[in-house]
Formats: C-alpha cells, sequence, structure tokens
C-alpha cells in the first residue's frame, strides 16, 4: 500500500497538499493545488507552476523550461553531460553559445544574429554567417 501525509489548512478553507509514497517507497508524489516551490536557505531555488511550467531562477516560468539569472554579467547556461565529457548551451549578453569540453567555444549566435562557427567573434557578412575553417554544403567546399 501506498503511504500519504497530508498537510491542510482548516482555518482558511485551502485545498489540501499531499506526499505520497508509493511504488515499495520506488515513487515519491507531491500533490498540490498551487506552485510547487523548492527554498535554499531563504531564497527560491526552482518552482513548478500549477501548470507544470519549471522555473529555475525565476518564479514565474514562461516555458515548460525556464532558467534564469539575473545577477550583472552572468551567463545562464544548460549543462548536458556524461562520462564522455559535455556540452554547455550558454546565454549571455543577448547571444547564445555552444561549448564542448574538448574543443571549448565551438558556435555562437551574437545578440546581432550573426553566426560564428570555430570563432566566437562572428563578423557580419552577407546573411550574418561568418566561418573560420572548411565549410561543406552538399558537395561545395570553401576555405576561409
Amino acid at each position: 500500500g501506498a503511504s500519504n501525509i497530508k498537510l491542510e489548512d482548516t482555518d482558511n478553507g485551502y485545498d489540501a497538499t499531499q506526499l505520497n509514497i508509493q511504488n515499495g517507497g520506488r515513487d515519491f508524489q507531491i500533490t498540490t493545488p498551487q506552485d510547487t516551490i523548492f527554498v535554499q536557505g531563504s531564497t527560491e531555488a526552482m518552482r513548478i507552476d500549477k501548470d507544470g511550467l519549471v522555473g529555475i531562477g525565476t518564479s514565474s516560468p514562461a516555458e515548460l523550461l525556464h532558467i534564469a539569472d539575473t545577477s550583472v554579467g552572468a551567463a545562464v547556461g544548460l549543462r548536458l553531460e556524461n562520462t564522455e565529457g559535455h556540452v554547455n548551451l550558454l546565454s549571455n549578453g543577448g547571444g547564445f553559445q555552444f561549448e564542448t569540453e574538448a574543443s571549448g567555444t565551438v558556435a555562437v549566435i551574437d545578440s546581432s544574429g550573426n553566426v560564428g562557427i570555430g570563432t566566437d567573434s562572428p563578423a557580419s557578412i552577407s546573411g550574418g554567417t561568418s566561418v573560420h575553417g572548411t565549410l561543406t554544403i552538399g558537395s561545395s567546399m570553401a576555405q576561409s
């Protein structure tokens, strides 16, 4: 059977929040009628709103996963990692960059929309793309 803890504010008539442990202790479920808020120390660290949107660093997530850092000059990132290495996706100053553990920054989209592959300072060329190295498109190859 399931173990269940029910927290209820009977004075104000609010719906109950429930904590359930099910499936032989392998599943932990929080059921709440409002947002689920995780607090670290005295600061909100993460929120799952009533619509299922997850906010890290924001109390009002606008997407399925919304990561925010309001520090001046802070890069907001997502790191994907396994035993082979990692990939970072970073946003800083209105731009976006892709990094790998082995190569560092491999591609950039700057705040003007210019795309750089193999450079972190793309120049504006026709179409806004700057490539350093070899670019192969179909069977055509261009060397910079």
